[in-house]
């Protein structure tokens, strides 16, 4: 079983590890990076946290769904696993659970995070369609077609 977080740990570790991963990707870009950090910080709070389920460990581990179905399909919002924490099996345990829970699944992942990509595939995502958001190559990855 995973842990549901409480939505008062779920913003604060939301915004600590979508800066990590803006950090990786984005940090030689000073620009759209001080953009993310500020977006963050003051969006956290504003986010429709009662349509979505968060699942996570305190400071480890954070997957966020939105239980509004679309096409039958469950949105995995959000996917963090913290930096010190991957590469131990934590990120395709949740994954599992998750898809044990919800039977398909659809998710949003940047085009350079290939270590996501890679652990996407083996657990049976696909890449559905290719697209551009604002200037960063993305993928759209379900897990039923």
């Amino acid at each position: 079983m995973i842990p549901k977080l409480l939505k008062k740990d779920a913003m604060k570790l939301d915004v600590l590890l979508q800066l990590d991963l803006y950090n990786r990707f984005f940090k030689k870009d000073t620009d759209k990076y001080s953009n993310v950090i500020k977006y963050f910080k003051k969006e956290a709070k504003n986010m429709p946290w009662d349509n979505w389920e968060c699942y996570g460990i305190k400071n480890k581990i954070l997957l966020t769904v939105d239980k509004r179905k679309k096409d039958g399909a469950t949105h995995i919002m959000d996917f963090f696993v913290s930096p010190k924490y991957r590469g131990k099996g934590l990120g395709t345990s949740f994954l599992k659970a998750i898809q044990e829970k919800y039977d398909k699944l659809y998710l949003n992942v940047f085009a350079r995070n290939k270590e996501a990509i890679k652990l996407y595939k083996k657990l049976g995502f696909k890449i559905e369609k290719e697209y551009d958001e604002k200037g960063e190559p993305c993928y759209l990855m379900n897990n039923y077609k």
